[in-house]
C-alpha cells in the first residue's frame, strides 16, 4: 500500500501545487507519507507502528482535502472572475 501511496500522492500534491502555488498540503503530505512509511518499514512495536500509520493517514488525507479545496478555489477564480 505505501508504494502505491508515494507516487499517487506525489503526483497529485504536485499537480496541486502547480495549479495553485500553496506549500502547505506539500508540506502536510509530505509528513503524511513519512509517518506512513515510519510505521510500515520501521518494525516498530504493534501500537507504535498503529499511532504512526493512522497519524500519516490524517496528515495525508488533510493535505489531499485542502489541496482539493485551493485547487477548487483558484478554478472558480479562473471560471468567474467576477
Amino acid at each position: 500500500m505505501f508504494a502505491l501511496a508515494v507516487p499517487v500522492s506525489a503526483i497529485a500534491l504536485n499537480s496541486g501545487f502547480r495549479h495553485h502555488g500553496a506549500l502547505l498540503p506539500v508540506l502536510f503530505g509530505a509528513i503524511g507519507l513519512a509517518l506512513l512509511g515510519a510505521g510500515a518499514l520501521a518494525g516498530q512495536p504493534e501500537l507504535i507502528e498503529t499511532g504512526l500509520t493512522v497519524a500519516g493517514g490524517l496528515a495525508l488525507a488533510g493535505a489531499h482535502w485542502q489541496n482539493w479545496r485551493l485547487r477548487r478555489a483558484a478554478t472558480a477564480l479562473l471560471v468567474d472572475p467576477a
